[in-house]
């Protein structure tokens, strides 16, 4: 059964409270206020800053060009060679670049970490042909 989101829900409520307590601002000044703190709980989708979930130390493009060839096989699961060569195919494409605010990692280690979480678990098989 999906989630339902309980946003909408209280944004309604919270619309309502505030068309009621500006009807009442006009009699009792002390409630403006409260339909300003209002207003900006139903304009902020979230309370507290987000905070943004750590990298691993792995996929850094320093650390990912030191590990040795018996490491670097085991976690992307190709060659230094191939993963370089493969790297120049991707890194000129739009998909490797966002132009949201938020910054994409390099090109390098968005592969590195695809091809690690495709051979995850001895799963490369599977996710290829599945």
């Amino acid at each position: 059964m999906p989630k339902t989101s309980e946003r909408i829900p209280l944004l309604n409520q919270l619309n309502i409270m505030q068309n009621i307590l500006v009807m009442e601002s006009n009699i009792d000044p002390d409630l403006k206020e409260d339909v300003s703190l209002l207003h900006h709980l139903s304009t902020q989708r979230y309370l507290t800053p987000c905070k943004k979930n750590p990298s691993s130390y792995i996929y850094s493009s320093s650390d990912l060009v030191q590990l040795s060839s018996h490491k670097f096989k085991q976690l992307c699961h190709t060659t230094h060679e191939s993963f370089k060569w493969l790297v120049t195919l991707i890194q000129d494409d739009t998909i490797s670049h966002s132009s949201s605010r938020f910054k994409q990692r390099d090109p390098a280690i968005q592969l590195a970490v695809a091809l690690a979480q495709l051979g995850y678990n001895g799963k490369t098989r599977n996710a290829i042909w599945s």
